[in-house]
């Protein structure tokens, strides 16, 4: 964050509020004031110097505007092409206002989606606003004593669309976007409940060695190496039935529950599923799809498959999320539970890993992502 204490960050403030104090509304100036320093906060002095200081009071006086009233319980999304007549000032780029609750992903995956749709970004600013609200969502007040919900609160300019369409496709793949990360972020804690209930399965009389290292991979992942963002458990139905997996919708969390996410992806088809005993009881590989949440790549797939008394494959509980960058920068011999892969590798060569070759082999694996080697059998 830039500082506030610059002499022209000061000097374009008091401009600023000097402009709103002759446009804004009596009940919603110091609202204005406030966010002009919040905006600036963010910026840096060139970035300031893009508009004028009275343009900016007009782009701040809409913003404040379209937020006054705003029910804290949803995302909400503006894009438009301003004009004078209608929102008080023009601009010759597109401008994209986003307000919702302060949440983890919510910049990463605007940033994201705008780059997907190939959109060029002019200007982004996005401070978090301590404001207080009326019951039925009406602004009261900003930055002041007591004001303690935290919103997000972006400004974005980006090259000018003309076509009506695509922006309305632009806000509706944005609303999306804020959809994906709130249900996110509102099941994160249910999400690790689950994980708990997933550890209980692992604890089987028969197995407890093989498991133990599984229940060692999952704390693992717990430990800031894995960003769980969806859950759901499945029923496995062992009677010869065409879809013999069997989703619990009641359990979906996360990206299960957004609408979105399940029209963009692609589970593994039920043929592709072998409805036996499994002795690993994970599985660890990829779906083919994108969370379009915090940052791109496909989403990672961590199954533990629970067993009855006789054997058979009854359930999993299945999660979806991204490896963290400590888990991609983590070596596979320091990583549970894969360790045990990669060092079956390195004995079906019979090369001491001490040996010229047997380092190569090291060498090699260490280069390959953490991912792939995750996902991939010692074979």
């Amino acid at each position: 964050m830039f500082g506030l204490s610059t002499t022209a960050h000061k000097k374009h403030i008091q401009a600023v509020r000097r402009n709103l104090t002759k446009i804004a509304s009596p009940e919603l100036l110091p609202v204005c004031k406030k966010t002009c320093e919040l905006f600036f906060g963010g910026m840096s002095v060139s970035e300031i110097e893009m508009h004028s200081d009275s343009h900016w009071a007009e782009i701040i006086n809409d913003f404040v505007n379209s937020i006054k009233k705003y029910n804290q319980q949803s995302g909400y999304v503006r894009v438009f092409n301003p004009s004078k007549e209608k929102e008080g000032f023009d601009n010759n780029n597109t401008v994209i206002q986003i307000t919702c609750p302060d949440m983890p992903f919510i910049v990463d995956s605007v940033v994201l989606a705008l780059a997907k749709n190939g959109l060029a970004m002019q200007l982004m600013t996005h401070p978090v606003a301590n404001v207080s609200r009326s019951k039925s969502g009406v602004l009261k007040s900003a930055g002041e004593s007591g004001d303690d919900f935290k919103e997000s609160w972006t400004h974005i300019e980006i090259s000018r669309i003309v076509d009506i369409e695509k922006i309305s496709e632009i806000q509706t793949a944005l609303e999306l976007v804020i959809n994906k990360v709130t249900v996110c972020v509102q099941d994160w804690k249910s999400m690790l409940g689950k994980v708990e209930e997933a550890k209980n399965d692992l604890v089987v009389k028969d197995s407890k060695s093989v498991h133990g290292k599984q229940l060692k991979f999952i704390d693992w992942l717990l430990d800031d190496n894995f960003t769980f963002l969806g859950y759901q458990y499945y029923q496995i139905q062992n009677n010869n039935s065409e879809s013999p997996i069997v989703a619990n919708r009641d359990s979906a969390l996360g990206l299960y529950r957004s609408e979105a996410y399940l029209k963009d992806v692609d589970f593994l088809i039920d043929k592709d599923y072998q409805i036996q005993r499994q002795s690993d009881l994970m599985i660890i590989t990829k779906l083919n799809a994108r969370p379009r949440v915090h940052r791109e790549g496909t989403l990672d797939y961590v199954g533990v498959v629970v067993i009855n008394d006789e054997g058979n494959v009854i359930a999993e509980h299945r999660f979806v999320g991204l490896y963290t960058s400590a888990a991609i920068n983590t070596r596979p011999w320091d990583i549970p539970y894969i360790n045990d892969k990669v060092k079956g590798v390195t004995k079906r060569f019979k090369f001491g890993e001490a040996s010229h070759t047997g380092k190569h082999i090291v060498h090699l694996m260490e280069t390959l992502p953490r991912d792939e080697i995750m996902q991939s059998s010692s074979d």
